[in-house]
């Protein structure tokens, strides 16, 4: 194979590595973006050109606001592996009722989806199998599953914390965490690769920090200034490479060998493409561990400040 060659077939294993995230597509999402969630015709326009370049997967939600019925206009979307997560149950304490109300939402998602199955459903809210109609819901999960309604369930976490809590209970082939240049905590303490060696899926979320990683940081907003000195580091080092800090935060998450996908929101074609470029440039590793930050509260947007 020639070096062109070997550099394509590189290029499309990375660009196939992504998933599509598409929170975007229902909510005004990000703390970045300023615009509203992404019209019909632009959402047609980004699924068609996530699939020409190889891109297979779609990761939604029912908490997406009108995400999946957005997806289910558009028939492309049916030509892609989809992930979805169980609606929440709320502040109220759960009961039997509200694991049948969440298995209905499950089965209008596949209406609303227009499709028969789909790849993975993952617990959206991990205190939902965590209390007291966990092991309820995770049955009924495990029922889709036999009835090939769904090829694997998990659930999304936030820390290792969580993660322990869950795999005393339960056996998750398929499990959702953060991980990007700041936030190495479920890299470092070893729970990325502890999965990885039990054979379950990992998918890992919010590379970008919701764009934080992206913005100059003379632009980070207020409520978030305890970050401003690891974005500042991050900047400098990558201004040092000469790598732009898109190419460099997709490839941290691209080298580690353990994550089976890595999910990724886009707003515009425009931002696709510029996505997949990075995701194709052979840009240069950096000193990772060095970039991480220490302040983990600073790292979990459910703990961010209003703005």
């Amino acid at each position: 194979m020639t070096s062109a060659a070997s550099r394509q077939a590189k290029g499309k294993l990375a660009v196939g590595k992504l998933a599509l995230g598409t929170v975007q597509f229902g909510l005004a999402y990000g703390v970045t973006h300023g615009g509203g969630r992404v019209p019909e015709s632009e959402l047609r326009a980004i699924l068609a050109k996530a699939k020409s370049a190889g891109i297979d997967t779609l990761d939604t939600a029912a908490a997406y606001g009108d995400a999946e019925d957005a997806l289910g206009k558009v028939v492309a979307a049916q030509s892609f592996r989809i992930i979805t997560k169980t609606q929440p149950f709320g502040p109220e304490d759960s009961s039997p009722a509200d694991v049948a109300r969440i298995e209905a939402r499950f089965f209008r998602s596949l209406e609303t989806l227009a499709v028969p199955a789909i790849e993975s459903v993952l617990v959206h809210t991990i205190d939902d199998l965590l209390g007291a109609q966990g092991e309820r819901l995770w049955h009924r999960m495990e029922s889709w599953r036999s009835q090939g309604l769904v090829r694997r369930i998990g659930v999304s976490i936030y820390d290792s914390a969580g993660l322990n809590a869950v795999l005393a209970r339960f056996v998750p082939g398929i499990v959702q965490l953060p991980l990007n240049v700041l936030d190495q905590r479920l890299l470092r303490d070893g729970s990325i690769a502890r999965l990885a060696r039990r054979g379950i899926a990992v998918h890992a979320r919010s590379l970008f920090l919701q764009g934080l990683l992206l913005q100059h940081p003379g632009q980070c907003p207020a409520h978030l200034a305890r970050l401003l000195p690891d974005l500042e580091r991050w900047w400098a080092r990558c201004a040092d490479h000469g790598i732009p800090p898109l190419a460099a935060a997709l490839r941290f998450g691209l080298e580690c060998p353990e994550i089976e996908k890595i999910v990724v929101g886009v707003h515009t074609t425009a931002h696709l493409d510029a996505i997949i470029s990075a995701a194709q440039t052979d840009a240069a590793s950096l000193d990772w561990p060095s970039l991480a930050a220490q302040d983990s509260e600073a790292l979990d947007p459910r703990r961010w400040p209003k703005a």
